[in-house]
């Protein structure tokens, strides 16, 4: 199994999202660049999955997502995304794009859960579910 890339602006939440990655047995690999991962995968360094923030400056979650998903290689590749959107905005990609929804504030343990079904079901070859939750929990990332 390949790394999973984690895209956020933050440099606090891309650290202990990979924190708590590592903690659970994953390897990871973070930036705060779209354009950087989409160089990755032309490489052809293609990961497990992405959790990407939704809400960056430059390239968009959005936006990324679309181009990744427009390239044939990499259209499979299972995608949690993490943001503090509003579900109503039209910032949102289209809910066949992405397996997971985790909301800011997020419970890590949570974070790592989503991750985890995610790679379950590409795995098994199933399309992922839409894991829409509520903040909540303890171990609050916002």
């Amino acid at each position: 199994m390949g790394p999973i890339y984690v895209l956020d602006d933050e440099p606090v939440i891309r650290y202990v999202i990979s924190e708590a990655l590592h903690d659970a047995g994953y390897i990871t690999r973070d930036t705060a660049c779209g354009a950087e991962v989409l160089r990755w995968l032309q490489e052809g360094k293609v990961p497990a999955a992405i959790v990407l923030d939704l809400l960056m400056p430059g390239m968009s979650g959005r936006e990324f997502l679309q181009r990744l998903r427009e390239n044939p290689a990499w259209a499979d590749t299972p995608v949690v995304l993490v943001t503090g959107a509003v579900y109503a905005d039209d910032t949102f990609p289209p809910e066949d794009s992405y397996q997971a929804l985790v909301l800011k504030p997020f419970d890590l343990r949570e974070l790592v859960c989503a991750v985890r079904n995610t790679l379950d079901d590409a795995c098994f070859g199933r399309g992922g579910g839409r894991g829409v939750r509520e903040p909540s929990g303890n171990s609050k990332i916002s």
